[in-house]
């Protein structure tokens, strides 16, 4: 019953195969065996990062760590503003925005990014341990 069928497709497939060749296009061979995916990593975790490598910091931090300091400080900043205050592309503050949106951290309208509610509240836990964190001036 099965090779039944299967002849029944050969023909079908050599029909259409007749028809596509009548209007001029080509048939691409079909491939039979496994595909291979783009990589074993989820793609959240391509572009968060938890794969377990550490991120590289940059003069104090990491570059998200910077543009969302940048959006505490005054929010509704475009990408190319943020590019520019972060002295990199544009195209890769999208990167980084991507990643702060998957964390919660950041909130996009249009075409500007705001810092999400438990972005400013944890900014506003970790200025008091700032300013009481002693000073080594003496």
């Amino acid at each position: 019953m099965i090779q039944v069928r299967l002849a029944e497709i050969e023909v079908e497939k050599a029909r259409l195969e007749r028809v596509i060749s009548d209007l001029g296009a080509t048939v691409k061979p079909t491939t039979t065996g496994p595909r291979r995916s783009g990589g074993t990593k989820s793609r959240r975790a391509a572009i968060v990062g938890t794969s377990g490598k550490k991120r590289r910091t940059r003069d104090g931090g990491t570059r998200a760590q910077h543009a969302l300091n940048y959006l505490l400080e005054s929010p509704g900043m475009s990408a190319p503003a943020i590019a520019i205050k972060l002295g990199i592309k544009p195209n890769y503050v999208y990167r980084v925005m991507t990643e702060l949106k998957l964390d919660r951290l950041v909130e996009k309208r249009g075409t500007l990014f705001y810092p999400s509610a438990s972005a400013k509240a944890a900014a506003s836990t970790a200025a008091p341990e700032a300013a009481a964190a002693p000073t080594s001036n003496e």
